[in-house]
């Protein structure tokens, strides 16, 4: 079992939103999500045999479909946030 420990961090409604979506999709806790996450990220920006360097026009890309579902994620919250009266 890993040790745990409670530690601030500070993280965006969207990207919290996103966590949320995913954890629910696996069917885990946010927290073991973002975990894994981590872990995941850390293994794809390790240097290794298959490494590959993104170009400036595909972090811009990456960049403009999270901010795309940032925006889907919050105009769902607000038509919720309505309907709930």
């Amino acid at each position: 079992m890993a040790t745990r420990r409670t530690v601030p961090v500070e993280i965006d409604i969207g990207t919290v939103a996103l966590a949320e979506l995913a954890a629910a999709r696996h069917g885990m806790p946010v927290a073991d999500w973002i975990a894994r996450a981590a872990r995941r990220e850390l293994v794809s920006i390790s240097p290794g045999p298959n490494s590959v360097e993104f170009t400036e026009a595909e972090m811009l890309a990456e960049d403009a479909q999270q901010a795309a579902d940032e925006a889907a994620i919050t105009a769902d919250e607000a038509t919720r946030f309505r309907a709930a009266g």
